[in-house]
């Protein structure tokens, strides 16, 4: 087969009806279009198509995407956006694209549009119309989560439902958080 050179170096080991590769170091995620124009049926026929495309995904583990920051109660505003949001931080090597991810809290079930982050980058996911107020990369969300001001406890999962993430939030009474405008932060 002939390999993109930008996959490590490859061997593989055809049978009957099995092509297996094997890789000196794991790929970096992405889409590797394979040409496979050498593989013939009993017949000596070339095979319908002679490429295939594979996909590799990053690996998704516990905390690669951490909930930093969550604004439940905006008001009154202390100098930051009056409005809700929820700050992540990506602490991965490799891009992730959050399509079909999901944010669980005491309303329900969030699915986070389809979005892409960069290692090590801050973004805010805010409600619709609501991003002009941030100046970091935001991600605006239909169905953002209605948060409770009191507490509430978040969980954000990978789309093939690995608990990346989750954190529980209680309104602090004791000093001057306690009348609202301040996050909790991580």
């Amino acid at each position: 087969p002939a390999w993109p050179s930008s996959l490590p170096t490859t061997t593989y080991q055809l049978t009957d009806s099995t092509l297996q590769l094997f890789f000196d170091q794991k790929p970096t995620s992405g889409d590797y279009i394979i040409d496979l124009s050498f593989l013939r049926n009993t017949q000596d026929d070339t095979l319908f198509s002679s490429q295939i495309t594979i996909r590799i995904e990053p690996t998704i583990y516990p905390g690669i995407l951490r909930i930093t920051e969550v604004m439940s109660d905006p008001e009154p505003s202390v100098g930051l956006p009056n409005t809700e949001y929820i700050e992540l931080y990506h602490a991965g090597t490799e891009e992730l694209t959050i399509h079909l991810w999901q944010i669980f809290d005491n309303s329900g079930v969030h699915l986070l549009p389809d979005f892409s982050i960069v290692p090590e980058e801050v973004i805010v996911i805010a409600p619709i119309g609501k991003c002009s107020l941030f100046t970091t990369r935001c991600l605006e969300w239909n169905d953002f989560p209605n948060l409770n001001n009191d507490n509430d406890f978040l969980s954000l999962y990978s789309s093939k439902q690995t608990l990346v993430d989750s954190v529980y939030y209680t309104t602090i009474t004791s000093d001057y958080r306690s009348g609202g405008g301040y996050p909790w932060i991580r």
